[in-house]
This record gives C-alpha cells, sequence and structure tokens, in this order.
C-alpha cells in the first residue's frame, strides 16, 4: 500500500475542502444601508428668495419621491450606492392601507407575514426608479429597497412615501407655435375633486432652465396671461403642478411616524416662441 500517495490524497481533499470553506465565508459584511430621498420640494418652492430648480439641467427632476409628468406615476431616488460587490437592488412597495390591515390581522391573533411586495429590480449602479404601475391614483404608497452584494449579504434601505392625486389638464397653448408671447394666456383645468393646496405654472427652456413659475394665489385662477422673461426665437416647455404638501403624519409604521406628502404632475408641451 502506498501510504504516501494516500497521504497526499487526503491532504489534497482537506486543502480544497479549507478552500471551498473560505470562499463560502468570505464576506459576511452586508453591504452599506442605502438612503432613499424624501421629498424635498417642489421646482418653483422659494429658498432665499430665489425659486428652485430641482431639475438641475436635466429632464429628470431631482427632488426625492415625488409625481413624474407623462402619466399617472411615481419617482424614487436614492444616494449613489458604494459598495463595488453589490448583485443587485431590489425595490419594494406597500400602501398604508395594506399595512393597517395588516396590524388589525396580528391584532387579532394572525402570524406575521409581508405585507410589502417587491415590484422591480435595478441595477447596482442606477439610483433611480420609475413606478408606472396601473392604479397607484389616491393611495399613500411606500417604498424601500433591499441591496444584495454577490455573497448574498442584503440589507435594508430607510422608507420613503408619497401620495399621487389626478394631473391638471393642459388646455392651451398647445403649440407648436406662439405668435407673440407676451399676447399668451396659459390656461389648464384641475380635477373638480382634486384636494389642491394650490397649482403651479412652470415654464422652461430646452435644456430645463426655469424661464418663469406663477403660483396663482386662488386655486380657481387657471388662466394667466405670461409676464416671464422675453423668450422669442425659442423652444420653451411648459407644465402644471397641484400641489397638495404635506397631508398627513401616519400612525406608527414599524415603530415611525412618517409625513406623507402628496401631489400630481400635468403633462408637458414644448412650443415654439416665433
Amino acid at each position: 500500500m502506498d501510504y504516501k500517495l494516500i497521504f497526499l490524497y487526503l491532504a489534497a481533499i482537506l486543502i480544497l475542502g479549507c478552500a471551498g470553506d473560505d470562499d463560502f465565508n468570505l464576506d459576511k459584511i452586508p453591504p452599506l444601508k442605502p438612503d432613499l430621498y424624501h421629498h424635498l420640494g417642489d421646482t418653483g418652492d422659494y429658498l432665499s428668495s430665489q425659486p428652485v430648480n430641482y431639475h438641475q439641467g436635466s429632464e429628470i427632476e431631482y427632488n426625492g419621491i415625488d409625481a413624474i409628468q407623462g402619466g399617472e406615476w411615481i419617482q424614487i431616488q436614492w444616494e449613489h450606492l458604494v459598495d463595488s460587490d453589490l448583485l443587485v437592488t431590489e425595490i419594494y412597495r406597500f400602501n398604508l392601507e395594506d399595512y393597517e390591515e395588516y396590524e388589525d390581522y396580528l391584532g387579532n391573533g394572525g402570524e406575521e407575514y409581508d405585507f410589502a411586495a417587491r415590484i422591480a429590480e435595478s441595477e447596482p449602479d442606477e439610483d433611480r426608479f420609475e413606478d408606472h404601475s396601473p392604479g397607484l391614483l389616491g393611495y399613500t404608497w411606500f417604498y424601500y429597497l433591499k441591496v444584495i452584494d454577490i455573497a448574498g449579504n442584503w440589507t435594508k434601505s430607510d422608507t420613503v412615501c408619497y401620495k399621487l392625486t389626478l394631473r391638471p389638464e393642459l388646455i392651451s397653448p398647445q403649440g407648436p407655435l406662439v405668435d407673440e408671447i407676451y399676447n399668451t394666456y396659459f390656461e389648464w383645468l384641475l380635477p373638480s375633486d382634486i384636494p389642491a393646496s394650490y397649482s403651479r405654472l412652470l415654464i422652461f427652456d430646452s435644456l430645463y432652465n426655469l424661464i418663469w413659475q406663477y403660483t396663482p394665489l386662488d386655486l380657481e385662477d387657471t388662466v394667466v396671461l405670461y409676464d416671464g422673461p422675453d423668450v422669442s426665437g425659442q423652444e420653451i416647455r411648459w407644465r402644471v403642478e397641484a400641489i397638495i404638501g404635506n397631508i398627513q403624519d401616519t400612525e406608527p409604521i414599524e415603530g415611525i411616524i412618517y409625513t406623507v406628502f402628496s401631489g400630481s404632475e400635468s403633462n408637458e408641451i414644448e412650443i415654439i416662441v416665433q
């Protein structure tokens, strides 16, 4: 019997086994906690006597969780993830009514269950998600992330919330051309059942620099004569937002009270001023 060969064989098995254990147990450190952005405000809000433009020269509005133009949709945003070994970012959502039913169920002796639904996945280098799901209107929605690394470690983010309402309807100008901007009235229609605190007209150039904004003092004031800078020979974009602001503070959700903001954005219309 070749004892030397047997010894070498057993040693190889031991080394390979240890190497496999090392690979399996190499990383037990969970990723850093993602930082989801709460609703930061709306373009046209005043800060230090100047209106804020959250677009920052981009079609995307960088103001955290918010309504977005184009449909009854909600965006969420988070700070760029820095871990280098992330595999996937999972996006979860639940609404206030589902959570309240869950709490009642537990209070009546029911067992715990996962009341949040995983609605999407994104690549680790992304930091924004648009929820185009049907049926978002009229509910208070909560979102959080779960980031998973290649070793299977995971971390949950904090939670953000928003309530989406019906959008304003743009009446005129529809474009594509406007002859004289200072003779142009911007008109829109607010849904009759919308509980908006106020509406806001926003006019941008083609690069989303804010040219002019108007916030009527009267909610029924929905016909506004242009009174901003001269934009002759330019392409401009306009939309109207229905802003409700802080509509409520929730009862504790898993021990945390959330401030719920609400609103909506119309579609945008592009026009060329002659």
